[in-house]
């Protein structure tokens, strides 16, 4: 083994580093000669190799040909009741100048009946002179001196609270999910209350009463609901919980027909305030409590078993006479008795929208949205007040004051000055739910260019069988309620990505990311509505005495882009709506038919902004707002001429 060009080298040789200059000797001759597995290197003049109860090689030598490697280096615990008293699943440190090499590629794993054996035959390797007295393997052996030291990529995953505090946080975090879990709960005190509360509003409203368990009719299950409610800083300040029926499992035509409820839509919910705003006219906001629990149920029988913790153990079950939540048809039964009622308090259902009431007392007018049972109420004052007495007389109701937060929406409106209307508790809500609190933010919200195909061959596509950790689904739907409100900006981006929810790819995950990165740094964007000089209402009027009626202006603008889908080539309409300079209505969506030119594309898209001028001209009419004539502002000179015309084109 003295040189390298000499002879192929052994494996042992390999392992030691052969090609250095060493004097040659009979050592290194010998175990050139011999062929070693499981070692990293072996020299008479280096190591020597102490086995317990092991076979010694030929002349000095040890065969350990049939040998299994040792398992990587490990903590054994104590093994002195072994023969040999030495780990042998761990080999000697050894330093820097002991030319040893790594041992990756030495060989296999050992099955466990391999390593077994190697526990009682497994040869160690120990240093010349460090034999003591008695051939004590162990005390050769030399423990490192290294000092470890803490990893300081790990140090922000370290927790400094014992494990039980972290499990009493978990549990204040997680609703609980039976009567069960809640009565076992540390909090059990306040759900117990919170059960009684809920039992005695449906005692009050006498929604069933116990009979004899029927036969031949299908029994209904129920559910008890647990929330926690917590305030603008997190703290939870109410318990509340709602027995609810399982719905799902009603069968159509037997305990139940319509179940269509009509609630006010955003943009009628946008134009009501922005009429509170030119009038100079505050804004109320009511919750009517236990809503479903008024309706009288009289077209069918519905039979349900007897709520836990309120069980009487007598086997008999609840005949509902009220409507109860889970119920189908519960949302429209609620819906007729509102509507009834606030047709006998004088007020009138617009033809526009069926969420959207109107009411006029001498020279005021009360206007009210209802969104299932939450009611904004605009008017003055006393009008207000009026109305909230006629409400409380019919139903249990509660006073929210000024309007603040509205279905989602966080509203500040300085009367008569300005109103902004932001989602950014739900944008907030939405970043957390999705893990992207803390993610980078992108100043657009949309790439440049066209969106991949779905089932684009360079992507894998996920259509088959989704990633569940791809919410890609629920990440668009949260997207939808945010450009339905207060966020035109994002609306064309979550038009695009909303055509994949079928057929989306990784690459479309990444880019419905990137919406929300923009959103994260965008929380604050919203609509903001103000007052010119001419429209702004003096701050010392219009308390008691609504506002005289002004006439508005209504300004549209309409755009389209041709062929945008590649897919069908059909072209996407874009257009917006404001009055005295706010913003109420835009939208962005793909057209019905298919043009062959942009004069047809602009030409669509100007008559789809009409149907919605329309709509808003109705509305007008129906609340009694006076209006000036409407310009619609299109950038196609063709199309205008079209329009002006009005030829009746065969296009």
């Amino acid at each position: 083994m003295g040189s390298c060009r000499d002879r192929t080298a052994s494996p042992a040789e390999a392992a030691m580093g052969s090609c250095r200059e060493r004097t040659a000797s009979p050592a290194q001759d010998e175990m050139g000669s011999y062929r070693y597995r499981g070692l990293a290197g072996y020299s008479p003049n280096w190591y020597r190799i102490v086995t317990d109860g092991g076979e010694g090689g030929r002349e000095g030598g040890m065969d350990l040909s049939n040998r299994s490697m040792p398992a990587p280096c490990r903590n054994t615990g104590d093994r002195s009741n072994r023969r040999g008293s030495v780990p042998s699943t761990c080999l000697p440190a050894l330093s820097a100048d002991d030319d040893y090499l790594g041992m990756s590629d030495m060989g296999q794993t050992p099955t466990p009946f391999e390593e077994e054996e190697a526990e009682e035959k497994r040869p160690v390797i120990v240093r010349p002179g460090e034999m003591k007295a008695g051939n004590d393997p162990e005390a050769a052996f030399r423990r490192s001196t290294r000092v470890r030291r803490q990893n300081v990529r790990l140090s922000d995953y370290e927790l400094n609270i014992s494990a039980a505090l972290v499990i009493q946080a978990v549990n204040e975090l997680l609703e609980p999910m039976s009567v069960t879990e809640a009565l076992s709960a540390p909090d059990a005190k306040q759900w117990i209350k919170a059960l009684e509360t809920e039992y005695g509003e449906l005692m009050r409203n006498h929604v069933w009463e116990l009979v004899d368990r029927p036969s031949g009719v299908k029994i209904l299950k129920n559910k008890w609901i647990f929330v926690r409610k917590r305030n603008a800083q997190g703290d939870v300040c109410r318990y509340r919980t709602r027995v609810t029926i399982k719905g799902c499992q009603q069968e159509f035509g037997v305990n139940f027909w319509e179940t269509y409820a009509p609630v006010a839509k955003a943009e009628s919910v946008k134009f009501v305030l922005l009429l509170a705003l030119f009038l100079g006219l505050p804004c109320r906001q009511i919750d009517f409590v236990t809503a479903f629990l008024n309706g009288p149920l009289d077209d069918v029988d519905i039979y349900m078993e007897q709520p836990d913790y309120f069980n009487d153990g007598s086997g008999r079950v609840c005949q509902l006479l009220q409507s109860l939540y889970g119920l189908r048809q519960a949302p429209r039964i609620w819906y007729k008795m509102l509507d009834e009622y606030l047709r006998k308090c004088g007020f009138r259902r617009t033809k526009m929208d069926a969420g959207v009431y109107v009411r006029t007392v001498g020279e005021n007018k009360v206007y009210i949205t209802v969104y299932v049972d939450d009611l904004l109420i605009v008017g003055t004052e006393s009008d207000i007040e009026m109305v909230l007495v006629q409400l409380r007389s019919k139903f249990k109701i509660k006073d929210l004051g000024p309007v603040k937060h509205l279905l989602g929406m966080e509203i500040s409106y300085m009367l008569g000055c300005r109103m902004s209307i932001t989602q950014h508790g739900y944008m907030e809500k939405i970043l957390t739910r999705f893990k992207m609190t803390k993610c980078k933010p992108v100043p657009t919200p949309q790439v440049q260019g066209n969106f991949p195909m779905p089932g684009n061959p360079d992507v894998e596509p996920v259509c088959v069988d989704p990633d569940p950790d791809m919410d890609y689904r629920q990440i668009v739907g949260s997207l939808q309620y945010l450009v339905q409100c207060t966020r035109p900006d994002i609306a064309n981006a979550v038009r695009t990505l909303g055509k994949f929810l079928n057929c989306y790819t990784r690459e479309h995950y990444v880019l419905v990311k990137r919406v929300l990165r923009y959103l994260r740094g965008s929380s604050d964007y919203g609509l903001l509505w103000t007052l010119s000089n001419k429209t702004r209402v003096p701050k010392d009027v219009y308390v008691n005495a609504s506002r005289p009626t002004i006439d508005v202006q209504i300004v549209a603008y309409a755009d389209a882009d041709l062929g945008n889908e590649r897919d069908d080539r059909r072209s996407v309409t874009g257009y917006v709506l404001q009055m005295e300079g706010c913003t109420y209505v835009y939208t962005s969506h793909k057209q019905r038919l298919i043009t062959d030119d942009t004069c047809c594309s602009e030409f669509v898209a100007a008559a789809e902004c009409s149907t919605m001028i329309m709509w808003t001209h109705n509305m007008c009419k129906e609340l009694g707002v006076r209006r000036k004539r409407t310009i619609l502002y299109e950038d196609n000179q063709a199309a205008i001429k079209v329009i002006e015309a009005n030829t009746g084109d065969y296009k």
